[in-house]
């Protein structure tokens, strides 16, 4: 079972918007809004703007999918002037009742179509999909919102179709009548069913599409062998023109949860870690299938082991102790499925807050070499994380954005301070605004690679609050001027869209772009400053999204010229 509550346990970037959370009420006021205030900080940074104007692109003739946590379908953000939708599909996860329908060749999930969305809104009627916390339409007004209830915030792409895919909630209370919401994840081989469901309808619609994949900090051997990054390469990637994936690094920067190191043969090296609160934390530890490490496992109620290595890469060897759950397997059975020729020491640290060791003897030694993470080293508590004491090697980068046909992102800031909707002047950071935000997961992977493509200010931009969401009624995170429709969201969640609907922008001048073809143009066409230093790197990744530039070498590549 540890394994499976591990892949529940990641952490979304609404948890970070809940640190600044104050509960209150909706105000439906419509004063101007502050242009400082709006998307378009952002859009300006990252010369979105001087794109559009020198392009005229808006996304019309491409399609923004999400993969994440469903959305607010009735709102006006994403209709056309004339109030028909422009979501062209909503696939829920989370509700089972379609799961036979006709047309539904999954065999799960609930499907509405574009038709039905339209009749439920020219009827008044509803549909029993919703986005309750709020964090999925958040981050479709990022990418694609039409700012209809004001200009001002809309999206980077706001005339894009959409393609809604609710694959998991965080849960949420119930508030103002409306009903709570049971937290859940489909699972890991329903994200790979999402995108090709995504990828199937786009290609009906033939439109090329941008996704956002918002699933959080997940484990595994970072190093884009796990089954999980196997499959969202076979959906995406060189040679499949018209889509691309765009994920985040991680949320756990500044969090010494990497460790690395060499034991020596006949020699032991002992992993020190601390662990700040009760529940569950994970370290999931990568060696050769060459060597044989005996482990020990000290917690504050004791020692266990020695326990032997799997004798064979066929076996494995799980038990059960006091404040922990052990299991070591050898390199076919690890959890993950990796075809990457090692094992896994996966332990469940399930005991108190205080300090806990993993000690590692080298029985058999021919490389030696181990990595390790922890997960949830719960980032946002201050100096208050569960992490590594010894061993460290920089860098935080999660399973997911070791996947090499994906996009990674992560978040600088581009503003530390705003007046909410009571006036109230809300200051967020002590960091400089263009420098990188604390919680951006950074580093290389497992296997030596970047881990992150570009990086954008997402901290903090202003976008589509769903009127009956949790986040509405978060009155320090609406934004003065926003009429109660937009608020604030931040983190490499919301970095994520910021990418993405650039990305749509990208295939609606060239739909025949690949995701290599894309990952390399942003790659060279970053820029970088006093903030990033030299790049590439292992903290900025190759530096700050440049739209215009990234735009004028897909244009120069479509016509055959090249850049100076």
């Amino acid at each position: 079972l540890a394994p499976v509550r591990s892949l529940m346990n990641f952490r979304s970037p609404s948890f970070f918007l809940r640190l600044f959370a104050v509960a209150g009420t909706l105000v439906l006021l419509f004063p101007a809004a502050p242009a400082a205030y709006s998307l378009n900080l952002a859009r300006q940074e990252m010369r979105v703007d001087a794109a559009v104007a020198k392009y005229g692109l808006t996304g019309k003739n491409a399609i923004v999918a999400l993969v994440s946590r469903g959305i607010d379908w009735k709102s006006a953000d994403f209709r056309n002037a004339d109030g028909t939708t422009r979501i062209e599909y909503i696939l829920d996860l989370g509700d089972n009742t379609g799961a036979n329908a006709p047309g539904n060749t999954l065999g799960r999930g609930t499907i509405y179509t574009r038709s039905q969305i339209d009749a439920a809104l020219s009827n008044n009627t509803n549909l029993s999909t919703r986005d309750a916390a709020g964090s999925g339409t958040a981050l479709a007004g990022i990418a694609a919102g039409g700012g209809r209830n004001n200009p001002l915030y809309r999206g980077i792409a706001p005339d894009a179709r959409l393609i809604i895919v609710k694959i998991t909630s965080d849960g949420s209370v119930a508030h103002d009548g409306e009903p709570a919401d049971a937290s859940f994840f489909a699972g890991q081989d329903a994200v790979i069913q999402a995108l090709q469901f995504i990828a199937a309808k786009a290609a009906e619609l033939h439109l090329p599409c941008a996704v956002t994949l918002d699933l959080g900090t997940r484990p595994g051997p970072i190093d884009g062998t796990s089954a999980y990054s196997r499959g969202i390469n076979s959906v995406v990637g060189p040679g499949i023109a018209g889509l691309a994936i765009v994920t985040a690094s991680s949320n756990d920067g500044g969090v010494d949860n990497h460790a690395a190191g060499i034991v020596p043969q006949g020699g032991t090296l002992t992993l020190d870690i601390v662990k700040v609160g009760t529940g569950s934390l994970i370290l999931d530890l990568w060696y050769p299938e060459t060597d044989r490490f005996n482990v020990r496992v000290f917690t504050p109620s004791g020692i266990s082991g020695p326990y032997v290595a799997p004798a064979t890469p066929a076996a494995t060897d799980s038990r059960t102790g006091t404040q922990f759950t052990y299991n070591h397997r050898g390199r076919d059975t690890d959890y993950f499925d990796s075809n990457n020729q090692k094992r896994e020491i996966y332990i469940d640290l399930s005991g108190p807050a205080g300090s806990y060791k993993v000690e590692l003897t080298g029985a058999t030694v021919v490389d030696g070499r181990f990595d390790a993470s922890l997960s949830s080293s719960n980032f946002g508590s201050g100096t208050l994380v569960s992490r590594f004491l010894n061993n460290i090697t920089p860098g935080s980068i999660s399973d997911l954005a070791s996947t090499r046909n994906v996009i990674v992102t992560h978040s600088y800031i581009g503003r530390k301070t705003y007046n909410d909707i009571d006036g109230i002047s809300r200051t967020l950071y002590s960091q400089a605004v263009g420098e990188l935000w604390p919680g951006s997961g950074t580093g290389l992977t497992y296997d030596g690679r970047f881990g992150v493509d570009v990086s954008v200010p997402a901290d903090s931009v202003f976008t589509t609050y769903g009127s009956k969401s949790v986040f509405a009624t978060t009155r320090s995170a609406l934004i003065q001027g926003g009429a109660g429709f937009y608020g604030r969201m931040n983190g490499v969640g919301a970095a994520n869209p910021l990418v993405t609907g650039v990305v749509a922008l990208m295939l609606e001048l060239d739909p025949t772009l690949d995701a290599a073809q894309i990952k390399q143009i942003l790659q060279s066409t970053a820029r970088a400053d006093s903030f990033t230093g030299a790049t590439p790197n292992n903290t900025w990744g190759y530096g700050k999204l440049d739209a215009l530039a990234a735009l004028d070498a897909v244009k120069a590549r479509s016509s055959g010229s090249s850049l100076p």
